[in-house]
């Protein structure tokens, strides 16, 4: 028998899913979105870091400066709308996401199109304001094209 795609933690535990986006926005650990600073302190919070910059000393996430950022949608949820968006060969609907995740009309458009934006741009990464390039994380093969072995792969990065 074929073991499920959706009985992979990320889909259902809170805590998988953020060590997944951890490891695939971080892989050489966390890294301050505001400064750049890669000293940090964790914080009572599960998954907030304080930044160890003095001038900076700001809290961030994994979901901050990201097309995730000021949702209030789980990580799970996140996980599964970039799932669906990767590995379908259709454009996943507004309407099958919002039955996939239980959630209302208005949030998973804002999510699939967050999703769509941040396939279209190849990376997680909102883009740079300041003139700064922003390092990012590549969602896209070489070829250019998103594809769900070019997501899954990043997924392995967080799987034990």
């Amino acid at each position: 028998m074929t073991k499920s795609i959706w009985s992979d933690p990320v889909f259902y535990d809170e805590t998988a899913a953020r060590a997944w986006f951890e490891a695939v926005r971080w892989p050489r650990g966390p890294v301050c979105p505001h400064c750049k600073w890669t000293k940090h302190y964790p914080s009572k919070k599960v998954g907030v870091y304080r930044c160890a910059d003095m001038t900076c000393a700001k809290d961030f996430t994994v979901i901050t400066a990201t097309v995730m950022a000021r949702s209030h949608a789980k990580l799970t949820q996140w996980a599964i709308a970039f799932h669906l968006a990767a590995s379908g060969k259709n454009e996943v609907s507004i309407g099958q996401l919002q039955r996939l995740l239980g959630c209302h009309h208005h949030t998973a458009r804002s999510m699939l199109y967050r999703v769509w934006e941040a396939t279209r741009r190849g990376s997680l990464e909102l883009p740079p304001t300041s003139g700064d390039v922003a390092s990012s994380v590549p969602l896209a093969t070489p070829s250019g094209s998103v594809t769900y072995t070019s997501l899954r792969q990043q997924w392995a990065v967080g799987s034990p």
